[in-house]
C-alpha cells in the first residue's frame, strides 16, 4: 500500500558554538587584552550579560549599519566565579560616588577613543555559547597601537607615551562568532545618567 514514509535517521545534531574554539587559537591582541589566566566556559542559554558602551549589540558593516554580528566582549550580569555582577558593581559606583562609566573604563581597561561608554546593555544567551573569561589586563588611555605594537617601542623614547594607562583588574567574557537574534538578544539600553532614579534606585529590567 503506498503513501508517505517517514525518513529514517535522526537530523545531525547542532553544535555549541565555539565548542572547538580552543584558547590556544585566540589572536594575539586577544590574548592582551586578558591578565594571566584565560579560562574556556560553556555558558547555558538564558545567561544574562551586560557592557557599558556608547555602541550598539551589533557591530557595524563598513558602511556603519548593523551587520547581525554581536559584539563579543561582555560581563556577567549575575555573579559568575570572582565577578559579583552588574548590581554590585553599581553599588561600588554608588558608593566611590563616581560615574559606572569612569569606573568601567578604569576596570575594564577601555581606551578613551575605543569608547564613550555612555549606555549600559543588558542582554541574554538564547542559545548556549563556548566563552573566554578572565580579568581585564592593563591598556594605555589613548591610541590605537595593539599592544604588541607597544612592547616592541618598549625602551624607546616614543613609548614614554603610552605608559599612563588603565590597570584593568575586573573581568570579561569574549565570545566570538556570535549571531544578534540567534545566539544572543538585547534586553535593555540605558543611559548611564538616567540609570538611577530620584531615589537611588537602579532602573533596569530584572
Amino acid at each position: 500500500m503506498g503513501g508517505f514514509t517517514k525518513p529514517t535517521g535522526s537530523a545531525p545534531a547542532k553544535t555549541t558554538l565555539n565548542k572547538t574554539y580552543e584558547i590556544d587559537k585566540l589572536p594575539q591582541w586577544v590574548k592582551d587584552a586578558f591578565a594571566g589566566h584565560i579560562e574556556r566556559v560553556e555558558l547555558p542559554d538564558r545567561t544574562r550579560l551586560y557592557k557599558i558602551s556608547s555602541h550598539y549589540l551589533q557591530v557595524p558593516d563598513p558602511d556603519g549599519e548593523p551587520s547581525g554580528k554581536a559584539t563579543p566582549w561582555w560581563k556577567p550580569r549575575d555573579e559568575f566565579k570572582l565577578d559579583l555582577g552588574l548590581d554590585s558593581f553599581l553599588h561600588l559606583a554608588s558608593h566611590l560616588r563616581t560615574s559606572p562609566g569612569d569606573l568601567n573604563r578604569v576596570t575594564s581597561a577601555v581606551r578613551r577613543p575605543w569608547n564613550n561608554l555612555t549606555h549600559i546593555i543588558t542582554a541574554q544567551l538564547t542559545k548556549p555559547v563556548f566563552a573566554f573569561f578572565g580579568r581585564v589586563g592593563w591598556q594605555p588611555r589613548n591610541g590605537n597601537l595593539p599592544l604588541a605594537e607597544i612592547r616592541r617601542l618598549d625602551g624607546t623614547g616614543l613609548s614614554r607615551r603610552f605608559r599612563a594607562g588603565y590597570p584593568g583588574g575586573g573581568y570579561q567574557f569574549y565570545i566570538p562568532g556570535m549571531l544578534a537574534f540567534v545566539h544572543i538578544m538585547e534586553v535593555q539600553r540605558v543611559r548611564i545618567r538616567d540609570i538611577f532614579d530620584a531615589k537611588g534606585q537602579v532602573r533596569l529590567r530584572p
